[in-house]
C-alpha cells in the first residue's frame, strides 16, 4: 500500500461493495427529493484525496466517483420529472468536448494504451464535473451552498495545515490514514536544515499548495466585498489561515501562484473605481495582519528560496529538456496520458537519480500535457479555459453578470484570480493534473461558466 491511495490488491470487492452501498443510500436521497445539498457535499468529498487502483483491469477509482455518479442520476431524475432547467450547450462546451475527443484519440495512439486510457478517464471525470456545475445548479441557494462548501474547505485546509506545522505531524491527512507511510512526514533540505512541509487532508504539500492558490483568492474577494462584521471576521480568518498554510507547504511555485492571484483580486477590486473607505481599511488591515503573521516565517522563506538543494533544479531542467525532446519526436498526439514515466528512461533519465525515478510528469504543467497529448491537446485545454476567462472578463467589464451586484462580482473575481495563480504555479509544477487537485480545478471552471452565476440577486455578502 502507499500513501495517497488505497491499494488493496485482492480486496477491490470491499471497495466496490462500499461504493454500491453509498450509491443506494444516495439514490434514496434523490427519490426523497433531498438532493439539493448534493453539490455542496460533492465539494466536501474532495477533501478525501483517495484512490483505488484496480490492477486486474488497469483502472483507478476515486473517492469522489460515487458522488459524481449520484449528481448525474439526480440531474436526470429531475429532468425526467420536468424540474430541471433545459441545458443549452455553449461554445465552451463544444471546445471541451473537442478536447475530450482529442485526448481519447491521443490515448489510443499512445505508447501504453491502458495507462493512457486510465489517464483519459480522469480528464473525462473533470469535464463531467465542469458540465454539471456549469449547467445543473437549478436554484440560487445551491450556488451559495457550493461557495460556502469551498470556504469551509479553505478553513479546514488552513487550520489543519497550521496544526500540522505546529505538531510536526500529518495529523488530519486523510491520505495518511492508509498505506505504508502512515505518520511519515515530508521534509526538504534548506539552509543546512530540514523544513517540514504540511499537506492538510491531501496526499502531498504540492497538492495543498494548488488548492490554496485556488481557494484563498476566492475567500479574499468575498472578504473585501463583505458587508457585515461577522462575515468579514470569518472570511478574514480563513484567508489568513490559508495564506499562512501556503507558506508552510514550502512550495515555491505555490508562493508565487498565490501572490499572483492575490494581486489580481486587488487589481480587479479597486481598478478604475472610487475606493470605498471600508474596503480600503479592510485591505490595509489584511496586509498588516498578514505581514505580522509571516514575520516568524521570514528565515524559513529565505532559506527555501535561496538555500534549497540545487539538485532539485537540475532534475527539473533534465525533465523539461526530455519533454521537449518527446514533443519533437511525437508532435501530433504525444506519447499518451501518464506515459512519460514509462518513456523517460529511453531519453536517458529516470534512473540516474532517485528523485527522477519518482517523478510521474515534467515539472511544468504545459510541457507535461504537450508531451503526453501533443501540442494540439495543450492548445485545446488553453482554448477551453481562455473562452471561459474571456466571458468572465466581459461580464466584469460590463459591471458583472446581469443582476449579480456585489456577491456575483466578488465570486467571479475570486475564481478568476485563482485560475491565474494556478497558471503561474503550473510553470514549475504538474500537480494541477493530479487526482487530488484536478476535480477542484474543473469545479472552479464550471462555477465560472455556469449560467446560474449569471442570475445571482443583488444583496449583501
Amino acid at each position: 500500500m502507499a500513501a495517497g491511495g488505497l491499494y488493496l490488491a485482492g480486496k477491490e470487492g470491499i471497495f466496490v461493495a462500499l461504493a454500491l452501498a453509498l450509491l443506494i443510500g444516495l439514490s434514496i436521497v434523490i427519490v426523497a427529493e433531498l438532493d439539493g445539498w448534493l453539490p455542496a457535499i460533492f465539494c466536501l468529498s474532495l477533501l478525501a484525496g483517495l484512490n483505488l487502483s484496480v490492477r486486474s483491469i488497469g483502472l483507478t477509482v476515486y473517492a469522489f466517483d460515487p458522488l459524481l455518479v449520484t449528481l448525474y442520476v439526480a440531474w436526470l431524475w429531475r429532468a425526467y420529472h420536468g424540474s430541471a432547467k433545459p441545458v443549452r450547450v455553449t461554445a465552451v462546451d463544444w471546445v471541451g468536448l473537442a478536447l475530450m475527443i482529442w485526448l481519447l484519440l491521443a490515448s489510443l495512439l499512445g505508447r501504453h494504451v491502458p495507462t493512457a486510457l486510465n489517464g483519459w478517464l480522469l480528464y473525462l471525470r473533470g469535464f463531467l464535473i465542469y458540465f454539471y456545475f456549469a449547467h445543473a445548479l437549478h436554484v440560487r441557494w445551491q450556488v451559495r451552498t457550493v461557495v460556502a462548501a469551498l470556504l469551509a474547505m479553505l478553513a479546514v485546509q488552513g487550520g489543519l495545515g497550521l496544526l500540522q506545522f505546529v505538531t510536526r505531524s500529518n495529523i488530519g491527512s486523510i491520505s495518511d490514514l492508509v498505506g505504508s507511510t502512515v505518520s511519515t512526514v515530508r521534509e526538504v533540505s534548506a539552509g543546512g536544515g530540514n523544513l517540514f512541509r504540511v499537506r492538510g487532508t491531501l496526499n502531498t504539500d504540492t497538492s495543498l499548495a494548488h488548492w490554496l492558490e485556488l481557494l484563498v483568492p476566492l475567500g479574499l474577494s468575498l472578504w473585501l466585498a463583505a458587508r457585515t462584521r461577522t462575515r468579514r471576521v470569518l472570511l478574514g480568518a480563513c484567508v489568513l489561515a490559508g495564506t499562512a498554510t501556503q507558506v508552510v507547504t514550502f512550495t515555491r511555485g505555490g508562493w508565487f501562484g498565490l501572490a499572483a492571484s492575490v494581486l489580481v483580486v486587488l487589481w480587479l477590486q479597486f481598478r478604475g473605481r472610487l475606493v470605498v473607505r471600508r474596503q480600503l481599511t479592510t485591505a490595509l488591515l489584511a496586509a498588516l495582519l498578514l505581514l505580522a503573521l509571516l514575520l516568524p516565517f521570514g528565515g524559513l522563506i529565505r532559506a527555501r528560496l535561496f538555500e534549497s538543494d540545487e539538485n532539485t533544479l537540475t532534475v527539473r531542467e533534465n525533465l523539461n529538456r526530455t519533454a521537449l525532446s518527446v514533443m519533437a519526436d511525437y508532435p501530433l498526439t504525444g506519447i499518451g496520458l501518464d506515459n512519460f514515466v514509462r518513456v523517460a528512461p529511453e531519453y536517458g533519465i529516470g534512473w540516474s537519480w532517485k528523485m527522477e525515478g519518482e517523478m510521474h510528469k515534467v515539472h511544468n504543467m504545459y510541457l507535461a500535457l504537450a508531451s503526453e497529448a501533443g501540442t494540439l491537446g495543450l492548445v485545446l485545454l488553453l482554448a477551453f479555459v481562455s473562452i471561459i476567462v474571456a466571458q468572465v472578463w466581459k461580464n466584469l467589464q460590463n459591471g458583472g453578470p446581469p443582476g449579480s451586484a456585489g456577491w456575483g462580482m466578488a465570486l467571479h473575481r475570486g475564481l478568476l484570480a485563482g485560475l491565474v495563480g494556478m497558471a503561474v504555479h503550473g510553470l514549475v509544477a504538474w500537480g494541477l493534473l493530479s487526482y487530488a487537485v484536478f476535480p477542484l480545478f474543473w469545479l472552479s471552471l464550471g462555477l465560472l461558466a455556469g449560467s446560474s452565476l449569471h442570475h445571482e440577486p443583488a444583496g449583501p455578502v
